[in-house]
Parts: C-alpha cells; sequence; structure tokens
C-alpha cells in the first residue's frame, strides 16, 4: 500500500510541477508549512497523504479511498492590505482548479491504478502574516486498486 501512496504522491508532483511552471517551486515543509522561508513559500507546492478507508472491490483485489492534501503557497508583503492578499488567493484558487482538473484527466499518470479521483474541498486559505505567506489546501480523495496476490 505504501508503495502506491508514495506513486501517486510522486506521479502528483511531477503533475503539478509541470502544470504550474517553472516560477513555482517544491516546498521543504509540506506537515508544518510554517516552517518554511519566504523564499521557499513564494509560488510554492506540495503533496501529502491523509487518511484512508476501504472502498467497494472486485476479486482478486482491493480498493481504498486516499485522501490526499495538495498545498500551495505565495508571499505576501508585511502588513498587506486586503487587495493584495485576495490577489493572491485568487491566483491560488484558480491553480487549485486546474490541479484538481489536470489529476482527473491524467488519472495522476497512473491509470492502471488510479480509479478516480473526486470529492474536491478547500480548507479556509491561511495567512501567516508573521511569515509573510498566504497558504490554499485543496484535499481531494483518489480512489486506487490492488491486486491481492
Amino acid at each position: 500500500m505504501s508503495a502506491i501512496v508514495a506513486n501517486i504522491v510522486t506521479e502528483s508532483k511531477t503533475l503539478i510541477a509541470t502544470l504550474l511552471g517553472a516560477g513555482y517551486q517544491e516546498l521543504q515543509y509540506i506537515y508544518d508549512v510554517s516552517k518554511n522561508n519566504v523564499r521557499v513559500a513564494k509560488l510554492g507546492y506540495g503533496v501529502r497523504p491523509l487518511g484512508a478507508s476501504s472502498a467497494e472491490t472486485v476479486n482478486r483485489s482491493y480498493t481504498m479511498d486516499q485522501g490526499f492534501e495538495f498545498v500551495l503557497t505565495d508571499t505576501i508583503a508585511r502588513g498587506a492590505d486586503d487587495s493584495g492578499i485576495t490577489t493572491s488567493i485568487w491566483t491560488m484558487l484558480d491553480k487549485a482548479d486546474e490541479i484538481f482538473k489536470a489529476l482527473i484527466q491524467t488519472k495522476i499518470n497512473l491509470p492502471l491504478v488510479v480509479l478516480n479521483i473526486f470529492d474536491p474541498s478547500l480548507s479556509e486559505p491561511e495567512i501567516l502574516d508573521e511569515k509573510g505567506f498566504v497558504v490554499v489546501r485543496m484535499q481531494v480523495l483518489v480512489k486506487y486498486r490492488s491486486a491481492l496476490n
């Protein structure tokens, strides 16, 4: 199971890096985003696995609904007014939408394992004013299958 989850994370990162372009970079800290410095948080992204539960299955395989979180960050000027923060948030929400669509269209480049990507949700944007950046988190469920043999 861990190999499948690791493959989904790796392929998701590759897909996101290609989609977002050269201006974006992978975050050093994904579990505690506030540990990233401003240089890394400027146009940053990350992917991490969340919880999983079993789904309906067929003979000789098991199926899981695994949660994944996609994190986008951008810097804001210290003491920025709401219009500057809002612009960053809108941009990241548009990028999250593009990422979700690409995940569905490509099945995360794992079409033999990933059956479906569904149930997107967005957390409330986080403004880490003391660090000088804003965070948008998108969660999705990935239904994948693995053979029992």
